[in-house]
């Protein structure tokens, strides 16, 4: 709990606004430019961006990594994060709570790897569900 106070720091550095047409207004999030260190499973990496932080993808539910289909969604998981090179995603809740930004020591977020949400992806193909 110790990295807390720090990638909360880490909001306040990269806060934007995401830009839309008819859409209602933009939430609040944070941007980072980050490398994707370790594949934990189909829904959870290590990202480094000042630090290592783990994230949770948002909206990916993938197997347990011990079961055969979990396996498949990791071994893709690595293919599409292979280059590394990402962009960390962490949607800010309007009600200033921070700490909605987490779960079980995990950062709420999308990672985009060669321009695609790498969660959605693995959603897409049929590795991962999109709810619980």
């Amino acid at each position: 709990m110790a990295k807390l106070p720090i990638l909360i720091s880490l909001f306040g550095l990269g806060i934007c606004l995401a830009v839309g047409g008819e859409a209602p207004p933009p939430q609040p999030q944070l941007v980072l430019p980050g490398r994707v260190v370790r594949v934990v499973d189909g829904d959870t990496l290590d990202v480094e961006v000042t630090l290592r932080v783990r994230v949770r993808l948002l909206d990916c539910w993938a197997p347990e990594v011990r079961t055969e289909q979990g396996k498949k969604a990791a071994q893709r998981m690595r293919e599409l994060v292979k280059d590394g090179k990402c962009r960390l995603v962490v949607p800010l809740p309007a009600d200033g709570e921070l700490r909605r930004c987490f779960t079980f020591g995990r950062v709420l977020g999308r990672v985009y790897c060669g321009g695609q949400d790498v969660g959605r992806q693995l959603v897409r193909e049929g590795l991962a569900s999109s709810h619980k």
